[in-house]
């Protein structure tokens, strides 16, 4: 019996011993209204009636952990579990993800990694890889935005690895977070600021001995208020569901948008109970239909309100239909457009090539 398997059966076994069943979790979830409540999708674990396999199919957004009505009970902990069993017991369960893994693996060659830290740096930029090839310029005026407080600020193009992890091969995402950790580490900073949500939860993981945050906190504390009288734009925001528990972003985020002009009326899911995007769990890639049906309820929320995130990968799933907006934009005075460029693209290759050679450039100037 292997350490990944005991460790699902105990959670299975939490579970179903102490779920209530009162279905609060199944309201918004398609993925526990078509298989059953936690306790029951538990149970069948335990009996071997169900197939650890299912949990390719869950999001992984957490909500249903969020909104349990038994203090401390977490069904997210066992459909990550079972993801990590079947994949284990399973390899090929990977292969419609194929193009998500090769992204991560790209992501962490030397072709798309890239380490500029000056000497005496104590903070550094880790934009993550959804921003640089989505928004490469995006990434490049906030890096220097950022560098006006911070002269000697460096930046790091890299990969996070949280597909791997996800996807249940988590042996493999350890080693890789591993040695990022270690060089980031040896460069002796003592801060990283990211802008992906996705990096702030995979480096914070890896116990780093350095601060992670997030470029939010650093620009809310900058951008003045307006002068009064604004005219303001009725705003909702998307919070990644991966951040759910992160206050301060929360604030951090607001901040940026009433000084940048937005009025923000939040939407029923927002902050600690925020929704999933639909790219959750990489499930579009075995059940679209779950996806989108996370991106409609998003949208039934939304309603006529302009919808501004702080996840790449959120704004481009939710999509033009939304007329949803990376808050980094607003944020820099750049234009606020849907984000469409998906990783793996053409075009989202070539935007980090691009960046990484101007990113050498520039440290290379700067001596």
């Amino acid at each position: 019996m292997s350490e990944k398997y005991e460790i699902m059966i105990a959670a299975a076994q939490e579970l179903a011993s102490k779920c209530k069943a009162c279905k609060f979790c199944t309201v918004d979830c398609s993925f526990l209204r078509e298989n059953g409540m936690p306790n029951v999708i538990a149970q069948g674990v335990m009996d071997g009636t169900i197939d650890p396999a299912l949990a390719m199919e869950c999001s992984l957004c957490g909500l249903c952990t969020q909104v349990c009505t038994v203090r401390g009970l977490d069904p997210y902990a066992l459909f990550q579990a079972m993801r990590d069993v079947a994949v284990e017991a399973n390899p090929a369960l990977l292969a419609p993800y194929k193009v998500l893994l090769n992204y991560e693996k790209l992501g962490l060659s030397k072709s798309f990694s890239f380490f500029g830290v000056p000497e005496g740096a104590t903070t550094l930029l880790f934009p993550g890889c959804n921003m640089p090839g989505a928004r490469s310029d995006t990434v490049w005026d906030c890096f220097l935005k950022l560098r006006e407080a911070d002269p000697k600020l460096g930046l790091v193009l890299h990969c996070c690895a949280k597909p791997s992890k996800m996807l249940g091969k988590i042996e493999e995402h350890e080693e890789r977070m591993a040695s990022v950790v270690e060089r980031i580490a040896a460069t002796g900073v003592s801060e990283v600021l990211v802008m992906c949500p996705n990096c702030l939860v995979t480096l914070r993981s890896a116990k780093p001995p350095f601060a992670v945050r997030t470029v939010y906190e650093v620009l809310a504390e900058r951008i003045p208020e307006p002068e009064p009288g604004m005219e303001r734009i009725r705003t909702g925001v998307h919070d990644p569901c991966v951040l759910r528990a992160e206050r301060k972003v929360h604030e951090a985020v607001r901040t940026i948008l009433w000084n940048t002009g937005s009025s923000v009326a939040e939407m029923k899911h927002s902050m600690h109970k925020a929704l999933c995007c639909g790219e959750g769990g990489g499930v579009k890639f075995v059940k679209p239909e779950y996806a989108d049906a996370w991106r409609e309820l998003r949208q039934s929320e939304a309603s006529e309100r302009r919808v501004v995130t702080y996840c790449a990968g959120c704004a481009r799933q939710l999509g033009p239909e939304i007329n949803a907006v990376h808050v980094l934009d607003l944020a820099l005075g750049r234009e606020a457009a849907p984000v469409s460029e998906w990783p793996g693209s053409s075009k989202s290759y070539l935007a980090r090539t691009l960046l990484k050679r101007k990113a050498r450039a520039f440290f290379r100037k700067q001596g």
